[in-house]
């Protein structure tokens, strides 16, 4: 009897519902092989302990991949270490069940189940292991074991690696530029620029429309009727945005001594414009000379314009020296939109010499002299070639024709005329007065 009593007291007391099966030792295995992998991937152990676990998962998912096994029970679960229950985890980090996407909640036993409380944190089931989950695991831990057997790169190898690496970044730039040049030739090809037909009243490019004569003339009564624009200032904004081309073009950083800049200027508003940027060009620093064959007597604007020329010692010649070296440019203000018909004397006689060899580059203003405004540059005689053209309050239908760099200024056009006549202007660059156009638009 007291050998009896004594058995009783050593055996501990069975649950109603408890399985007389031990847990199988492959969903121990699994648990702990999936605790470890990952902890593994979140870098949790050093690495030679992640070797040594990514090996051991890869040895417990194979042999428990061959069979799927069943849900553990209550029983099998309160028998787990704390390990595979989660109380590994760091205080800040999920359980394992949270990392691998489940989330159990807690689950209170009645006493007639078993007695005893399963607490938070805790399953009362292990999930089911599928053949894919297995695999997946599986060839994660092995590309983890690869990774950590290749050595550590030397300071010198991840120097190439990143020269490689922006070696190619530049050549991915260099093939995207590449494909939207063609795509854009493509374009151009099609009949998209219909740049030389007159009859062709707007233009994909940079600046959308190109205007033909009238609409030049149009948009420029229009700037002096709506917006009560007066014609000093329209030329003063046109001739300061020359100045700055020219600036632009032949920044002073570039000589050592003041650059000198000859400037022709015509009888019309296109010579008011070169006469207001010498004198912009005085103030930059520059050595402005101009050249005023046909100087305009009636109007007082133009009389005034001279006298603040020579109020600031810019000489003001009525032919052309003898020699142009030594000038930095030569600006063109001879001819603009309103111009037709034949180039007179002693014009005729200007543009020859300056499409003579040697002579300094030419910056034309809104039309190079001696060009139609519509059709381009004259099929006889004198054939001006300027290297910069500006053109102003918007390019004109010659500009088609023209290849070399191509200023846009004018920055004074008001929305309304803008919408009026499509002419789609680019913004310009912070406080500049000229805005730069691609080659051909």
């Amino acid at each position: 009897m007291e050998a009896s009593v004594r058995r009783a007291r050593e055996e501990p007391l069975a649950s109603p519902n408890s399985s007389p099966r031990a847990p199988e030792s492959s969903h121990l295995e699994a648990a702990q092989a999936i605790q470890r992998l990952v902890y593994v991937r979140d870098e949790v152990v050093p690495a030679r302990e992640k070797l040594i676990a990514a090996r051991r998962t890869n040895e417990a998912l194979g042999e428990v991949g061959r069979r799927r096994p069943r849900p553990a029970s209550a029983s099998e679960v309160r028998q787990l270490p704390n390990a595979t229950m989660g109380a590994f985890a760091p205080p800040h980090m999920p359980s394992t069940a949270e990392q691998d996407g489940f989330r159990p909640k807690p689950i209170y036993s009645s006493p007639s189940a078993g007695g005893g409380r399963i607490g938070k944190g805790h399953m009362r089931a292990m999930p089911t292991l599928g053949a894919k989950r297995l695999a997946k695991e599986l060839s994660a831990g092995r590309r983890m074991e690869e990774q950590l057997k290749e050595p550590e790169r030397t300071q010198e190898q991840r120097m190439e690696f990143v020269k490689a690496l922006r070696i190619r970044v530049a050549q991915e730039k260099l093939v995207e530029s590449q494909r939207r040049e063609e795509q854009a030739l493509r374009w151009r090809s099609i009949g998209c620029f219909c740049l030389f037909d007159v009859r062709a009243a707007f233009v994909q490019g940079a600046c959308g429309r190109l205007l033909n004569q009238k609409e030049a003339i149009a948009v420029d009564e229009e700037l002096m009727a709506s917006p009560g624009f007066s014609v000093d200032q329209l030329m003063e904004l046109a001739g300061l945005s020359v100045a700055c081309a020219v600036a632009t073009s032949f920044p002073l950083a570039q000589y050592s001594e003041k650059p000198q800049v000859l400037l022709i200027c015509g009888p019309g508003n296109n010579g008011g414009d070169g006469l207001v940027a010498a004198r912009h060009l005085h103030h930059f620093g520059y050595s402005p000379r101009v050249v005023y064959p046909k100087p305009n007597q009636k109007q007082q604007l133009f009389v005034n314009l001279v006298t603040q020329l020579s109020q600031l010692s810019v000489p003001v010649d009525a032919t052309l020296p003898e020699s142009m070296e030594g000038y930095c440019s030569v600006v063109d203000a001879i001819f603009g939109f309103s111009f037709s018909g034949a180039v007179r004397a002693p014009f005729d006689d200007i543009l020859r010499r300056l499409t003579a060899p040697g002579t300094p580059p030419v910056l034309s203003v809104d039309i190079p002299s001696g060009w139609d405004v519509e059709q381009g540059p004259p099929t006889e005689g004198a054939c001006l070639q300027p290297s910069i053209l500006i053109s102003l309050t918007a390019p004109k239908m010659c500009a088609a024709h023209f290849t070399g760099k191509h200023f846009l200024g004018g920055r004074f056009v008001p929305p309304s005329i803008v919408e009026k006549y499509a002419l789609r202007l680019p913004a310009y660059p912070g406080m500049s007065q000229i805005v730069e156009l691609p080659a051909k638009f």
